[in-house]
């Protein structure tokens, strides 16, 4: 495919075609990095359906052609617990943990360990395979109901220091005001598992503006540090906020 082309998508214009019937495949997608350090960069691809809901994460080779079925193609796969609808959300770039490799963070939404449909974000280090309970290096969890922590999620090194920091965009987060929405940042390094309570920064919406419902890192201006873009939605019109950086 070349730059400029306008068309319909179909098999015949894709290099890679995956496809993965009633798993909502491709819900979420990441690329662009080497997550498991072997010179080919994988896609990470998200089915939060599969399972009866539990959501599967697969990681398959960028450099794939043609129509694989996902159990050929995947080199690793992850599973979400029952109804958690892990793969909502996926991000994938910097070393969150220190261990010198990029990291990938995959949300489960309606994961109910701390409070029903407060969801959870897990932070792996790929090649991992199995439930991503285990395979996570560190867990985030939402805890108020409703929250769906997992759905909007970001990896950018905000403070300069080498290691990635985590976002969390969670538009449907009440903390000042119904729905006001908030994201929630997390410095790296990090393992273990924690909850948004112990955030490292915080910036919330207005009532009923669901802030972090679209969550960007970039430099925008002359200033090197990455700054910060902010969706607000449900302001009237809606909104966009562009926070400096550090």
């Amino acid at each position: 495919m070349t730059l400029g082309i306008v068309g319909v998508i179909s098999p015949s214009a894709a290099r890679l075609q995956l496809t993965s019937p009633g798993d909502s495949l491709g819900a979420a997608v990441a690329a662009g990095t080497d997550l498991d350090g072997d010179g080919v960069v994988e896609l990470a691809l998200g089915g939060p359906s599969a399972g009866v809901n539990a959501g599967t994460v697969w990681l398959v080779p960028s450099d794939l052609v043609g129509a694989p079925t996902l159990a050929t193609a995947a080199t690793s796969t992850l599973t979400g617990a029952p109804t958690s609808r892990l793969g909502e959300g996926l991000a994938a770039g910097g070393d969150f943990d220190g261990d010198g490799r990029p990291d990938l963070v995959a949300g489960a939404p309606d994961d109910d360990v701390a409070a029903q449909n407060g969801g959870a974000a897990y932070v792996v280090v790929a090649p991992a395979v199995g439930p991503v309970e285990a395979a996570a290096q560190l867990t985030v969890r939402g805890g108020q109901a409703g929250m769906g922590v997992g759905e909007v999620l970001t990896l950018a090194d905000l403070d300069g220091d080498g290691f990635a920091d985590l976002l969390l965009g969670i538009p449907d987060a009440d903390f000042a005001g119904a729905d006001s929405g908030a994201v929630y940042l997390f410095y790296g390094p990090g393992s273990g598992a924690i909850g948004t309570d112990d955030y490292h920064g915080l910036l919330f919406g207005a009532t009923g503006g669901h802030a972090g419902a679209g969550v960007a890192v970039g430099a925008i201006d002359a200033d090197p540090s990455p700054d910060l873009w902010i969706a607000e939605p449900g302001l009237p019109g809606g909104g966009a906020w562009l926070v400096p950086g550090p």
